[in-house]
C-alpha cells in the first residue's frame, strides 16, 4: 500500500474563502498536486527575478480570461511545460534571453502549440555525449514527467508490488520496484542545483577508449549518468564509486537525497539491482551500458504520451 504522505512539501497553493480563511485552491487533490508540482518546477528552475518569464505567462493567462477553472489552469501549465521543453530547450540547448518570449508569444498573445517536432534523436543531437551542458530545466521536467506517470498509473490505487500495472511501471523505469515513498513525497527542492556524475569524474580515464575498470570522460558526460542533487550531498560523495554512493545516499534519513530527484532514485536502484543480482566486479555496478539504457528509458518517457484515466 502507499506510504502516507508526510507534511514536508514546502509548496502550497491556497485561496481565501468567504470567512477569510485559507484552503487549498482545488477541491480535487490530484489537480491540486499537479498544479503545485508544475508551478514549483518552474520556480526552482528560474529563481532569478529577471528570468521569471513563466510567471508573466501565468498572470497573462489568468488576467485575460474569464471563468478559468482549475482544470483550465492545469491544462495551460501542462502545455507551457511542454512548450518550454520542445520549442526552447530542444532547439538550441542553451536558450538566449529572448528565446522564451519568441517561442511563447505571437503578436503579444500566448501561443502554446508545439512547433518543433523533436524526438529522442533530436535530444541526443542537442545534448551530445561528452557535453555536461544540460540545463536544469531538462532535469526538472524529467522528474515532473516521472511523477506524472506515477500519479496517473499508481497513485491512489494501493496496488501490491505483485500487480501487473505496478510491475510494468517499474519495468518502464528500467529498475526493480523500490516502493513508492519517493513518488508520494516528491517535491521540487530549491537546493537541487548541483550536477551529479553518478559514475564519478575522478575515476574516468583520459582518451576515448573505455576499459573494463574505468570509463573515459566523454562517455560519462551524458544524460544517463547525470542527476541534479544538492551541492552538500554532491560534495560529500564526489569521488566515491556508484556502489559506495548508493550506501552513503541511502543512509541520509528517509532517502532524502533520492527523494529530491526521481531520476537519481532510479539510477541508484539500477545500481542496487546490479549489486544484488549480478556478478559485476566491485566498482562496476554502474557502467556505460547502464548509463545508455537509463538514458534511453528516460527519453522514452519524455517523448511518450502520458496515459490518462
Amino acid at each position: 500500500t502507499e506510504v502516507e504522505q508526510l507534511n514536508s512539501n514546502p509548496w502550497k497553493l491556497a485561496k481565501y474563502d468567504r470567512n477569510g480563511e485559507t484552503k487549498q485552491l482545488c477541491a480535487d487533490d490530484k489537480v491540486q498536486a499537479e498544479i503545485v508540482h508544475l508551478l514549483s518546477m518552474f520556480e526552482v528552475t528560474f529563481t532569478a527575478k529577471q528570468n521569471k518569464n513563466y510567471l508573466f505567462y501565468c498572470l497573462d493567462y489568468l488576467f485575460n480570461r474569464s471563468n478559468v477553472d482549475e482544470l483550465d489552469y492545469l491544462s495551460f501549465l501542462q502545455q507551457l511545460a511542454d512548450k518550454y521543453f520542445y520549442d526552447i530547450y530542444l532547439k538550441t540547448g542553451k536558450p538566449t534571453s529572448n528565446a522564451f518570449d519568441d517561442a511563447v508569444l505571437r503578436g503579444g498573445e500566448l501561443e502554446l502549440s508545439i512547433e518543433n517536432c523533436a524526438t529522442a534523436d533530436s535530444f541526443n543531437k542537442v545534448y551530445q555525449e561528452g557535453s555536461a551542458a544540460i540545463p536544469l530545466y531538462i532535469f526538472n521536467y524529467t522528474d515532473y514527467r516521472l511523477w506524472k506517470r506515477y500519479a496517473t498509473v499508481l497513485k491512489g490505487k494501493n496496488l501490491e508490488a505483485s500487480s501487473a500495472a505496478r510491475r510494468e511501471f517499474f519495468t518502464q523505469l528500467g529498475c526493480s520496484d523500490f516502493q513508492l515513498y519517493s513518488f508520494v513525497n516528491f517535491y521540487f527542492s530549491r537546493t537541487r542545483k548541483s550536477l551529479e556524475h553518478y559514475y564519478p569524474q575522478s575515476k574516468a580515464i583520459d582518451g576515448s577508449k573505455d576499459t573494463d575498470y574505468a570509463l573515459c570522460h566523454r562517455s560519462i558526460n551524458c544524460f544517463g549518468n547525470f542527476a541534479m542533487i544538492s551541492s552538500e550531498a554532491n560534495s560529500s560523495g564526489n569521488n566515491l564509486d556508484a556502489a559506495t554512493k548508493l550506501i552513503r545516499y541511502s543512509d541520509r534519513g528517509f532517502d532524502a537525497v533520492s527523494v529530491a530527484s526521481l531520476k537519481f532514485k532510479i539510477m541508484m536502484q539500477i545500481c542496487r539491482d546490479n549489486r544484488d543480482n549480478t556478478l559485476r566486479q566491485n566498482g562496476m555496478q554502474w557502467n556505460k551500458e547502464d548509463m545508455q539504457k537509463h538514458q534511453n528509458a528516460m527519453l522514452r518517457i519524455l517523448f511518450s504520451q502520458i496515459i490518462t484515466d
